[in-house]
């Protein structure tokens, strides 16, 4: 039990804490940290999380036998121990630790700056406040209560997410509500890098506000993969299940090849191979285009884009534009979020890319009729789709940089691995920068070999010229966010116009 000059002290934090974290709630900031600097100190370096990982125990659908069963050499699936059917190695993940501190020793903690253990606090401070006699509970005067992180997860994926639950409550109480104590409706979200141990365990990675790098890439890549030769539910839709039910050991899903039932391709795609024509695409229409094209559509499968139009779209499908569009549609000319789905598509190697603006016939109501009755077909058999959640309309697009204020230090590594990622200009300029300044100041090298004299006051007509330009760049920038700014709030208004007219 705590002293009264302890639980005094601790009273006169609570109400402090309160006041601070409620008169600022808008404003408050708390201090930031990354995977590059993270938060460590002498109170928090010990804390860790525990792991028990158990299999499920299955029962056998053909001969009814019941138990966990030897694991395949792949690690993928268990045998069952009489016919040795093959099931999905099925694991439950108990996630736990209970934080050494008490109320007290947190809070002296926070106020010697440790970041773990002032988030905690605050938790306990907004969710305490709120009760009645809050001064006089057992949670101030016990140092029995602690800080528990738990957290389970199911199933088989090989990377699983850790989302801990917070509660603060008895150390030795087993089940949250057993005890006095209280959770403190908190998830805390694990995170970890890929060199790291731990992400054999933990899935979430670092936050990368650049989307269109090749880490992001990557990533999207191997989730799709882990999808294709992993997710039976996800290849639920295969014309051809046999290779999953012959019970071979060691079996992989990426024997079961996902395609698409020819009667359920889509009437119309986009072509968007990069291998012909890296600005063009081309609309097909599949019940013309010969059987080869179908097959080799419904092997390889095909994207589809799923995503808000935001009123009227520039390039639209329509009996006058349809022989045009089935020769060539200039990637420039489609709006940006068709811009982003085309460079998805290639990235994630696939050839080909339903959009209802480009793939349904606008100003034919017979043809969306039947397309929009197909719509859930398409998308249901989709092989990957594009959901455009960051846009809101056609022009806006999806892959732009999240958090646009992240300051000059977050802009400039942005700079600087874009440049990396094109590995012929990074070297252009680098040796252009290099060798300029050696051939036209070194005595003897610059009027001997080169020939060239140093520029003086041209310096002045460089640097005039280099900001006029930038100038003229961020005017153009600007007024193009304008236009389309004005032209999508004209949208709207003719929108809501017409549906105040219905």
């Amino acid at each position: 039990m705590q002293n009264p000059m302890e639980r005094g002290e601790s009273v006169a934090y609570v109400d402090e804490r309160y006041r601070t974290l409620t008169q600022a709630e808008s404003s408050y900031q708390r201090k930031t940290f990354s995977f590059e600097n993270p938060h460590t100190c002498c109170h928090c370096e010990d804390v860790f999380i525990t792991l028990d990982t158990q299999a499920w125990a299955v029962v056998c659908s053909a001969c009814f036998w019941k138990g966990v069963g030897e694991p395949t050499t792949d690690g993928q699936y268990r045998l069952c121990g009489q016919c040795s059917r093959l099931y999905e190695d099925q694991k439950e993940r108990k996630y736990s630790a209970t934080l050494s501190y008490n109320l007290l020793e947190a809070i002296a903690a926070s106020k010697e700056g440790c970041a773990l253990y002032e988030w905690l606090v605050d938790l306990v401070v907004l969710n305490i406040v709120k009760r009645g006699g809050w001064r006089m509970s057992e949670i101030l005067l016990s140092t029995a209560y602690k800080f528990h992180l738990s957290a389970v997860a199911f199933g088989s994926d090989r990377n699983p997410g850790c989302v801990l639950k917070v509660e603060f409550k008895l150390a030795n109480a087993t089940k949250a509500g057993t005890t006095p104590g209280f959770s403190l409706s908190y998830d805390l979200q694990g995170w970890t890098t890929a060199a790291d141990p731990a992400a054999k365990y933990i899935s979430c990675r670092p936050y990368e506000p650049d989307v269109k790098c090749n880490r992001s890439i990557n990533f999207a890549r191997g989730c799709f993969q882990e999808c294709l030769e992993n997710h039976d539910r996800c290849i639920s839709f295969l014309t051809d299940k046999s290779d999953l039910e012959g019970g071979v050991p060691g079996l992989t899903r990426a024997l079961a090849r996902e395609t698409v039932d020819i009667a359920h391709v889509p009437s119309r795609l986009i072509y968007a191979s990069s291998e012909i024509e890296q600005f063009h695409v081309v609309l097909i229409e599949t019940r013309e285009a010969p059987d080869e094209i179908t097959v080799d559509i419904s092997r390889s499968g095909f994207a589809a884009l799923s995503y808000c139009w935001g009123g009227d779209q520039p390039l639209t499908l329509t009996k006058a534009s349809h022989q045009d569009l089935k020769t060539s549609i200039l990637v420039s000319k489609l709006p940006q979020t068709l811009q982003d789905a085309v460079w998805v598509t290639r990235k994630m190697e696939m050839r080909y890319l339903w959009i209802d603006a480009l793939c349904i016939l606008q100003d034919s109501d017979e043809d969306k009729a039947s397309e929009i009755a197909r719509m859930s077909t398409y998308y249901s058999c989709a092989k990957l789709t594009i959901c455009a959640a960051a846009a809101s309309g056609s022009t806006e697009g999806f892959l732009h940089v999240r958090d646009n204020d992240v300051g000059l230090r977050a802009g400039l590594q942005h700079w600087a691995r874009h440049l990396w990622e094109n590995q012929f200009l990074f070297y252009s300029v680098t040796v252009v920068f290099v060798t300029i300044f050696p051939a036209i100041y070194i005595p003897g090298l610059n009027h001997v070999v080169f020939l060239h004299d140093g520029i003086t006051w041209e310096w002045a007509v460089v640097f005039v010229a280099t900001g006029f330009f930038f100038v003229l760049v961020e005017a153009w920038k600007w007024a193009k966010r304008v236009y389309y700014r004005q032209r999508r709030q004209q949208s709207m208004s003719k929108g809501d116009a017409a549906q105040e007219t219905v």
